[in-house]
C-alpha cells in the first residue's frame, strides 16, 4: 500500500446477503472521498466469487484500490449473534490488528449511503480516543444503565471512525472478546464495542450517521437541542443508514430511497439491482397470530409518538403515551 497519498480508508463486512447494498454503499462512499484518494477494504468469509468480482468491477471503474481479507470464523466462536446480527459483524472489531499499518478506519454497515463529501468526518479530531460515533436514536438510557456506562451516550456502530493507534495501544479487541465470549448480550456486538469503548469516545454530529425508524411511525427519542440536530440530519445527512427493511427489496419505506438508487444506477450491477427488486416481495406483517388478536399488550408508533396499547377481544386501548426520555 502507497501510505504517502491522502487516502480514506473505508471497512465494510459484508456476507452474501447483504453483498448488493454493500455494492452501492461502496460506490457512495467513493463518489463522495474527493479529495481524498479512495481504500476499500472488505472484510469477509465465504464470499462467492461473483460478490468479489462485484466489488472488484466497482474498485476498477472508479479507480478505488480494493483490499480483500478473509476472515477465519472460528476467531470468533462463542461470540453472541442473533437474527439480525451474523458473525461477520464481529470482523470489524479486528481491523487495527489486522491492518497494522493504519492509523484510522472509517467503518461503515453494508446497509449506509454516502450522500456527502467524507472529508470533514475523516478529519475529525479522534487522536487519544477509540472512535468517533453518533449517539443511537432511542432506549439510549435503558441501554447505559444495562451496560453499566460511565458514558451518558450510547452509540450506534454501523458508522465508526476508528483509530487504529488507540485500539491496538489498548487491546481494545482482547478486551471485546473478553467481555463477550460466553455472554448473552443482547445487541451482541454493538452493545460489546459500547461497554468497552464507554467514554473513549468522540460524539459526532447525527448527520453522520442519520437513522430513520420510518417502520415505527417515525418515532426517536432525541429532545432538546438533539431534536433541532436531528432536524438538520435529515435535512442534510453526509451517512445515510438504512436500518430496517433495505431499499434494494420492496417495502421499505424510508424517505431516501430515492437517493440510495440514484447510486445503484452508477453501480455496474445496476440492471441486476433493477430486476432483483422487482422480483422481490414486501416483508411479511408480523401479526403474532391469533390470540395476540385477542389479548395483547404492547408498543404501537404513529406520527413520531409511542403509545402502549392493550387490545383485547378485537378493541384497542390506549394505556398512555411514552415519554421521549432522551435530552
Amino acid at each position: 500500500m502507497n501510505m504517502s497519498e491522502a487516502y480514506i480508508n473505508i471497512a465494510y463486512a459484508p456476507d452474501d446477503n447483504y453483498a448488493d447494498i454493500t455494492a452501492v454503499s461502496i460506490q457512495s462512499a467513493i463518489d463522495n472521498c474527493a479529495p481524498l484518494k479512495p481504500r476499500i477494504f472488505i472484510l469477509h468469509s465465504k464470499l462467492s466469487n461473483v460478490n468479489l468480482d462485484k466489488f472488484r468491477e466497482i474498485a476498477k471503474a472508479s479507480g478505488a484500490e480494493l483490499v480483500l481479507s478473509e476472515i477465519d470464523e472460528s476467531e470468533f466462536h462463542g461470540l453472541p449473534i442473533s437474527d439480525w446480527v451474523t458473525v461477520q459483524a464481529w470482523f470489524r472489531i479486528k481491523i487495527p490488528e489486522l491492518f497494522p499499518e493504519l492509523d484510522k478506519v472509517l467503518y461503515l454497515d453494508c446497509d449506509t449511503l454516502v450522500d456527502g463529501p467524507l472529508e470533514a468526518l475523516w478529519n475529525s479530531p479522534v487522536d487519544g480516543l477509540a472512535v468517533g460515533v453518533v449517539r443511537d436514536i432511542w432506549n439510549v438510557d435503558k441501554y447505559v444503565s444495562k451496560l453499566g456506562m460511565k458514558s451518558k451516550d450510547y452509540f450506534n456502530s454501523g458508522m465508526m471512525l476508528i483509530n487504529c493507534r488507540y485500539w491496538r495501544e489498548n487491546n481494545l479487541s482482547g478486551k471485546m472478546l473478553e467481555y463477550a465470549r460466553g455472554r448473552n448480550v443482547e445487541f451482541c456486538d454493538q452493545d460489546t464495542l459500547n461497554k468497552v469503548i464507554d467514554e473513549h469516545k468522540l460524539m459526532l454530529p447525527m448527520k453522520f450517521n442519520y437513522l430513520e425508524p420510518w417502520w415505527r411511525g417515525g418515532y426517536h427519542e432525541y429532545g432538546g437541542e438533539n431534536l433541532a440536530l436531528y432536524a438538520e440530519a435529515k435535512s442534510n445527512p453526509v451517512i445515510i443508514h438504512f436500518t430496517g427493511p433495505k431499499p434494494n427489496k420492496k417495502g421499505c419505506g424510508h424517505s431516501m430511497v430515492e437517493r440510495w438508487w440514484k447510486y445503484a444506477k452508477r453501480t455496474p450491477i445496476a440492471n441486476e439491482l433493477h430486476a432483483a427488486f422487482d422480483a422481490s416481495t414486501p416483508p411479511k406483517n408480523k401479526s403474532g397470530g391469533v390470540l395476540k388478536s385477542l389479548f395483547s399488550v404492547g408498543n404501537e408508533f404513529a406520527d413520531c409518538k409511542k403509545q402502549r396499547v392493550l387490545r383485547l377481544l378485537g378493541m384497542k386501548f390506549k394505556l398512555g403515551d411514552s415519554k421521549k426520555s432522551n435530552p
